[in-house]
Formats: C-alpha cells, structure tokens, sequence
C-alpha cells in the first residue's frame, strides 16, 4: 500500500468532500487507506490518548505504507506529537518508523474556515505525487539533467572538433 490517511475523527459527513478532493488529485481507492484516531463520535479523555497512539503505530507497524497523511490537529498530536498544525502543514516529517509524513488540515476544519481550503488541497497534491511514484518526476528530472549534460558535452565536443579542423586546416 502507498498511503495512509489518518483522520482526527470518523467524516461522516466530511466524507464526502474528501472522496471529492481526493479524486481531483488523482488518488485512487487502492492506492490508499484512511483510518482515523478516534473510531467513534464521542470526545476522547487525554488518558485515553496514549492507548489511541499505541492502537495507531500497531496499524502502521502492520500496513506498512510508503507516505501518511496526517489530517487535523489530534492526528498530528498521536503520532508526532506535534502541538500546533499550523507550525507543520504542509511538511515533510519522519514518524518512529521513519515512514515519511505529511501534515494538513482536517476536512471539517478546511470546511469551517474556507481560508484552508486551498491549503489542504496543495497538502492532497503534495501527497498525491507521493503517493501516486515520484519516479514518474524522477524520471523527467533526470531526462532533463542528461539532455542540459548531452548539450554541454556536445557543445564541448563540437567546438574541440571546430579548433582541431582550423588547426589541421591551416
């Protein structure tokens, strides 16, 4: 599995706005797994919190996924123990398993405040190429890199031969 989505709370409603962003990004269904911190709706107790964590890094443990989203403000808390969303979204960070994460807002924060909307989706695109094989861009990157040096190399070589000629010439 390429990703995993984890979720402050089960969206029940912001589900479907999710199903909708994710599609404009091009994440298919197979490629991804979404689970959420809190499996009910109901507030959870900051006891509570520290059996969700060991819950969550077992799912980890076992699915193994290449790249976590990590949406809203508890998800980020659990496994990264990050205190402010803010400070990390749309970053790159490492969980204990070393297993690339990336930190956005929540889909009904996103709804609630439409300023983050935006946000989110650069975070859903972001991941999106993650998951979706960076060697798709690797591999442009390096056609690039080997076309500028075949350039430079054949603008070298031309020139090398051009002097040779006017030496042998005259």
């Amino acid at each position: 599995m390429n990703g995993l989505i984890i979720g402050d709370t089960p969206s029940f409603g912001h589900g479907k706005f999710l199903t909708k962003l994710l599609q404009e990004v091009g994440i298919e269904e197979d490629q991804i797994q979404i689970t959420s911190v809190v499996k009910e709706d109901v507030p959870v107790r900051e006891n509570e919190m520290e059996k969700r964590k060991e819950d969550l890094e077992a799912l980890v443990k076992e699915l193994r996924p290449r790249y976590i989203l990590l949406m809203g403000a508890t998800a980020a808390r659990v496994l990264l123990d990050v205190a402010d969303v803010n400070e990390v979204r749309g970053k790159w960070l490492r969980e204990k398993n070393n297993i690339p994460c990336l930190v956005t807002y929540h889909p009904a924060a996103a709804l609630m405040d439409e300023g983050k909307i935006l946000g989110l989706k650069k975070d859903l695109e972001q991941f999106s190429h993650a998951v979706r094989g960076r060697k798709r861009w690797r591999l442009k990157q390096l056609v690039k890199q080997r076309h500028f040096q075949w350039l430079t190399l054949g603008t070298f070589t031309f020139f090398l031969l051009l002097v040779l000629a006017l030496i042998w010439v005259n």
